[in-house]
C-alpha cells in the first residue's frame, strides 16, 4: 500500500494503540514495519477470523515460551555450569555475574533496540520492557520455581539482594520524576551493579574465610561435648 493510499485521518495518531479498531486495518502500513518476517498484527487486524487468530497466537506463544525453556536447559545451562567450574566461581557469584548476563543480555538489546529505533525509539517500551521483565522473573519465575521445587533461602543474602534490588528501582523512580537524566545518574546505575557484586564476592569469601571455619568449630565442640556426656554415662 503506498502512502496516498493510507486515509488520512490516520495522520492524526502518533500512537497505533490510539487508532480506532475499525481503522487499525487501514492504518496499519502506517505504523508498521515492513522489515518484519511475519506480520502478526497487519494478519490479525485485517482478517475476519480474529477470535480464531488469538487461540492460534496464544498457542504458538506458549509453544515458543517451551522453545525457549528447552534451549536454556539443554545449551545455556550446561554452557554457564562449565564456565562457573573453569571459573571455580560459587553458585553465588555465578548467579549475580554470568548467569545474570545471559538472562540480561537479550534484556539489554531489546532495550537499544526500543530506544533506537528507525522511529525515533520509544522510552516507555524500554523502560516498561525492563520493569516487565524484572516483574515477571520476581513473580512468575520465582513462584513457579518454588511451586516446582521448595527451598529454603538464607534470610541475609536475600535481604541482601532485595535492598539492591529497591534501590534500584527508587534511583529509576526518581529519574522518571525529575523527567531528566544525565550523565553521572546513569553512571550511578553501573556502580551500584559494581558494588553489587563487590559485596557478593567480599560476602562469599568472608563467610568461606572466617564464618564457616567457626560454624566447624562450634559443631565439632558440641559434638564433643556430647561424646564426653555420654561417655561418662557409660562409665557410671
Amino acid at each position: 500500500m503506498l502512502f496516498s493510499d493510507i486515509p488520512s485521518v490516520c495522520s492524526n495518531y502518533n500512537n497505533f494503540e490510539d487508532v480506532p479498531y475499525d481503522l487499525k486495518c487501514d492504518c496499519i502500513s502506517l505504523f508498521d514495519n515492513d522489515d518484519l518476517l511475519f506480520n502478526y498484527t497487519s494478519f490479525y487486524y485485517c482478517s475476519s477470523i480474529q477470535s480464531i487468530l488469538f487461540i492460534v497466537y496464544t498457542v504458538w506463544l506458549f509453544f515458543l515460551f517451551n522453545l525457549l525453556a528447552g534451549t536454556a536447559d539443554e545449551y545455556l545451562v550446561p554452557a554457564l555450569t562449565k564456565l562457573s567450574n573453569l571459573l571455580n566461581l560459587s553458585p553465588n557469584i555465578a548467579g549475580v555475574t554470568i548467569l545474570a548476563f545471559a538472562n540480561g543480555a537479550p534484556d539489554l538489546f531489546t532495550s537499544l533496540a526500543a530506544f533506537t529505533g528507525d522511529s525515533g525509539g520509544s522510552a516507555d517500551l524500554g523502560i516498561g520492557s525492563l520493569l516487565g521483565a524484572g516483574m515477571f522473573v520476581t513473580s512468575m519465575v520465582f513462584g513457579a520455581v518454588i511451586y516446582v521445587k521448595p527451598f529454603t533461602s538464607y534470610r541475609r543474602p536475600f535481604l541482601r539482594d532485595l535492598i539492591f534490588y529497591i534501590l534500584s528501582v527508587g534511583l529509576l523512580y526518581y529519574v522518571f520524576k525529575t523527567g531528566e537524566i544525565y550523565l553521572w545518574q546513569a553512571c550511578i546505575f553501573i556502580i551500584l551493579y559494581i558494588i553489587y557484586v563487590l559485596i557478593v564476592v567480599v560476602g562469599r569469601y568472608v563467610y568461606q574465610k572466617y564464618i564457616k571455619p567457626n560454624k566447624n568449630k562450634k559443631k565439632k565442640m558440641l559434638l564433643l561435648l556430647i561424646m564426653i556426656k555420654i561417655h561418662n554415662i557409660i562409665n557410671k
